[in-house]
């Protein structure tokens, strides 16, 4: 990771590298100060401080708690067991493992709040596919069947953003790759491969 000056078109010299396993780091900019990144292959938050001018100042991580020793889907000794990123409203994110267990963490005080006990029952999510509800009180996160491993999803779970318990689970009409919240709407956006229409749920 580096910053880009578009006026003097030159690269910062301070950089974070993140490695050669951590395709996909999901990426957000907090405040003019402050931008998190998501490893979720390492289990591992990035918080890197901006100077006034957006050159990179400074790098804390926060270490998310391991992986078991083998994934849901036959993976031995991986590093990271994060598969989804849902930002919340202020320094609050939700990560969601590949067996459907939801951590919240805080990247202003760099801790985990709180952790679902039990995973999904016979579901995986692979791949990013999770909104958040308008008011921050629901959780949306598309898995699909355990046998599953397109990274297309065929369910929607739905969490309780505070306690983290799990609501219902929804079978979708389709399989679709990402949903996303309408705020103008207050419904969820399906996006579906091909040249299906997208999905309103």
């Amino acid at each position: 990771l580096t910053s880009f000056d578009i006026a003097s078109q030159s690269f910062d010299p301070f950089t974070l590298p993140l490695g050669d396993d951590c395709p996909g780091a999901a990426l957000k900019f907090r405040s003019s100060q402050q931008i998190d990144i998501v490893c979720g292959s390492k289990n591992l938050i990035y918080v890197i401080g901006l100077q006034s001018d957006g050159r990179l100042k400074s790098e804390t991580k926060l270490a998310l708690p391991p992986p078991p020793l083998t994934l849901p889907t036959g993976q031995r000794n991986a590093p990271g067991d994060i598969r989804m990123t849902i930002w919340g409203s202020g320094y609050a994110v939700y990560l969601v493992s590949v067996d459907g267990r939801v951590m919240h963490a805080d990247t202003q005080n760099m801790s985990v709040v709180a952790k679902s006990t039990q995973p999904l029952n016979n579901k995986l999510v692979l791949l990013g596919a999770g909104a958040i509800s308008q008011d921050q009180q629901t959780l949306f996160v598309g898995c699909s069947d355990k046998s599953d491993l397109s990274g297309l999803k065929e369910y929607i779970a739905v969490f309780d953003a505070r306690s983290l318990q799990l609501i219902k689970t929804v079978p979708a009409q389709h399989h679709f790759k990402d949903v996303v919240w309408s705020p103008s709407t207050g419904e969820l956006i399906l996006t579906v491969p091909g040249n299906q229409p997208a999905l309103v749920a």
